[in-house]
């Protein structure tokens, strides 16, 4: 009975080496697909970053001269305070 018990140890030991070894495949395989997505994304989000900027300039085009008097405004007022 002893001998069958230490045979099934053994088995199991030997079993759990390939598991072992495919676990460790897996997490490199996650981890490579995590990084690559990070980078891809990266990529997608300084176009969509510039593509933004390049709205706003757009949008606020009209604006301009007013925004620019405000801030004119505002610093005479602070000025004239000190």
């Amino acid at each position: 009975m002893e001998q069958q018990s230490s045979n099934d140890k053994n088995y199991h030991k030997e079993f759990h080496m390939p598991s072992n070894l495919f676990r460790s495949l897996v997490l490199v395989i996650v981890v490579y697909s995590i990084d690559t997505t990070a980078f891809a994304h990266k990529g997608e989000q300084v176009k969509l970053d510039q593509a933004c900027e390049d709205a706003r300039k757009i949008a606020l085009e009209p604006r301009r001269k007013e925004i620019y008097q405000e801030c004119v405004q505002k610093f005479k007022k602070v000025k004239l305070f000190v």
